[in-house]
């Protein structure tokens, strides 16, 4: 099977990706809906934020952002979904506690991209 999705927008092809790994996850690391909605702002974010997705300012327009959305984070919201996305793996902290976004899905933010393909194998065990 083969499904192939042409001229969505950057964030219509986050969402998409985002579901399709949560799919694949156990339910330990799903994320939420709140997750991948901050996740695809986070990643969203505008090029000068690029290096400093978690800094006070990119803080400070993300907050705007889900405002504008109907969704009213309060700085300790932020704090806690970090944390939730943190456990699940998806960002990481760096030895100089820089907050960042898991080195595996660089290749999906980046900005310069224009397709990817992904498979997906299935590999069942013998039945006994």
């Amino acid at each position: 099977m083969r499904k192939v999705y042409e001229h969505l927008s950057r964030r219509e092809f986050l969402i998409k990706f985002f579901g399709l790994w949560n799919t694949l996850l156990t339910d330990d690391y799903t994320l939420t809906k709140k997750e991948l909605q901050f996740l695809v702002e986070v990643l969203m974010l505008p090029e000068k934020f690029k290096y400093s997705r978690f800094s006070t300012a990119a803080r400070k327009y993300l907050v705007k952002q889900f405002d504008y959305a109907g969704w009213k984070l309060s700085p300790q919201g932020f704090s806690r979904v970090i944390d939730s996305l943190s456990k699940k793996g998806i960002l990481v902290t760096d030895e100089d506690g820089v907050i960042d976004v898991h080195h595996s899905l660089k290749k999906v933010i980046d900005n310069n991209r224009k397709e990817y393909t992904f498979f997906v194998g299935f590999r069942l065990k013998e039945e006994e």
